[in-house]
């Protein structure tokens, strides 16, 4: 299952990629993205929307064995000015026949074993900026303008400092769970696992996994299976992927606005290695593969907590709300304390102005004690399934699928969903 092929089906990214494509318009670009995002993915999402835009613009390969100044104009097949013209960035700004907009792919400095060129390229962003400052000083005209995506570790966690002529662009805080949820759901239209697997994983996998979609595609099938293979599951992707803190990092408590652009500067290099995800809805929160490999378990289980009881709370209500209501029609109003009243004063208020007060003990015990409500073996039987749902939820206890599978199907067989 690819939950990555939806992604720009999601409105945060699409307007991120906008963001980004309208920029390149007028200035160099350089985009930042942590290690659990895909440096093609992005890519290729930019360079589809230029081509919208109608940007005339090249792609080049990021070659860090050669110097930019060399690497650029061969693979842009630019004329330098002269034969004895110093091969520097300022004066490939004046070859002929350059793009409005140069996009670099594949730029990953880790692997560049030439370090003296390596260097080049990391001082690349600064250099062109201001060598492009110094074309409009001269009276040449407008430079080309860069676009660039790399990991935050490409430039050994110090980027360049946004400045005139440069914009930079940090994929933080999105997709929203809210959005990872679309994308589970556009996952789940060519996957025949039934309705309750697809209502279940649309909730519960986004509590869980931020932003990370690669974690949603490693969790699809175990999402539906017990807590310890979520868990597992959990670690053998944090092995996988390389997450790991020092064993005696303390893990901190992040204050960290949820609206903010950008993460801070003091948790960049945590952002960097995916060890960190930001959402609207949760905030900073450490990677849960990376909760589950140190052993966090309880960190991970509240997250799980969190979906389930955001899935099944208002299903469960809904459900309370039917049974009640049938009960009603069949036996009048007054159903929930004729002939036998609940046992506190507040639910006994509430049922005596309203009898959808009644709450799911109350209902079970007059189906199974109470003679005249003892010909409803159906509703006695969701009663008791929900009441003891409810339960463990509201004591923050985890569900298992398999149990909430025959919950949506009994209730569809009853037709009360």
């Amino acid at each position: 299952m690819r939950i990555e092929s939806t992604v720009l089906a999601l409105p945060s990214v699409r307007t991120f990629i906008d963001d980004i494509c309208n920029a390149s318009r007028t200035k160099s670009v350089l985009v930042l993205i942590p290690d659990t995002i895909s440096r093609d993915l992005v890519a290729r999402l930019i360079n589809n929307r230029l081509d919208v835009l109608r940007i005339c613009w090249r792609e080049i390969r990021y070659e860090g064995e050669h110097f930019p100044a060399l690497s650029i104009p061969n693979q842009l097949n630019a004329e330098w000015r002269s034969r004895n013209t110093v091969k520097n960035i300022h004066n490939l700004l004046r070859c002929e026949g350059l793009p409005e907009l140069i996009h670099i792919r594949e730029f990953s400095t880790a692997d560049t074993g030439n370090v003296i060129a390596r260097q080049r390229w990391l001082s690349l962003v600064q250099d062109w900026v201001e060598a492009s400052r110094n074309t409009l000083g001269d009276g040449i005209g407008t430079a080309p303008r860069l676009c660039l995506v790399a990991k935050l570790r490409d430039f050994d966690f110090v980027p360049p400092e946004e400045q005139e002529g440069l914009t930079i662009h940090w994929w933080w805080g999105f997709p929203s769970s809210l959005e990872m949820r679309l994308a589970c759901r556009y996952g789940s239209q060519d996957v025949d696992d039934g309705e309750a697997a697809n209502r279940w994983r649309e909730q519960v996998l986004p509590s869980i996994v931020g932003t990370d979609f690669n974690l949603a595609e490693h969790l699809w099938d175990a999402i539906l299976e017990s807590a310890d293979e979520v868990v597992r599951s959990l670690d053998d992707y944090a092995s996988r992927e390389g997450l790991s803190v020092p064993f005696e990092q303390e893990f901190d408590v992040f204050n960290t606005p949820r609206l903010s652009l950008s993460p801070p500067s003091n948790i960049w290099e945590q952002w960097a290695s995916g060890s960190i995800l930001s959402t609207p809805e949760y905030g900073v929160e450490y990677h849960p593969a990376l909760l589950a490999h140190w052993g966090h378990r309880v960190d991970v289980e509240q997250r799980l907590w969190r979906g389930q009881s955001e899935l099944l709370l208002p299903i469960l209500n809904y459900v309370r709300i039917k049974i009640c209501d049938s009960l009603t029609d069949a036996f009048g109003e007054d159903w929930p304390i004729n002939p036998h009243r609940p046992q506190t004063n507040y639910e006994f208020e509430a049922v005596a102005d309203n009898p959808r007060g009644a709450e799911f003990g109350h209902i079970e015990y007059l189906l199974k004690n109470i003679s005249k409500f003892k010909d409803n073996p159906d509703l006695l039987g969701i009663a008791s399934m929900s009441r003891t749902l409810r339960n463990e939820i509201a004591h923050y206890r985890l569900v298992e699928f398999s149990d909430f599978e025959k919950l949506w199907k009994e209730n569809q067989r009853l037709e009360l969903m």
